[in-house]
């Protein structure tokens, strides 16, 4: 099966992509360097971007799939488990939230006066 590129180990295009690539690592280091100066993690972004450029475009200059059988057939099983999974409707979704709201508010009413009787007889045992 072909990729997008095909290119042979030892092509004068394979090397001249080689070349390309050091070259675009060089740029890509003095751009990091000069406008990026004090933003680090911008700075780490272009760096992963530079690296996965590279990556990607390397394994296609090497013919080499970029995704193996095994990672297909895992998506697919993540996809047919998905469809697996039972929705809520939007009843049961109304009356979970409205208990879920109701509980909260009673929880933060306790909280409330509890905090409130040890407030007063703090200041009460304090003078």
């Amino acid at each position: 099966m072909k990729n997008i590129i095909d290119i042979k180990k030892n092509s004068k295009f394979g090397l001249f992509f080689g070349i390309s690539l050091i070259l675009i690592t060089i740029i890509g280091i003095m751009i990091s360097f000069y406008y990026y100066y004090n933003m680090r993690v911008i700075k780490y972004l272009v760096w992963l971007m530079i690296i996965g450029i590279m990556l990607f475009v390397f394994n296609i200059a090497h013919n080499k799939k970029i995704f193996s059988f095994k990672e297909i057939k895992f998506f697919k099983e993540v996809k047919l488990e998905f469809n697996k999974i039972i929705w809520a409707n939007k009843n049961e979704i109304i009356k979970m939230t409205t208990i879920v709201a109701i509980l909260v508010c009673l929880v933060s009413i306790i909280l409330w006066s509890l905090d409130s009787l040890l407030l007063l007889i703090i200041g009460w045992c304090m003078g």
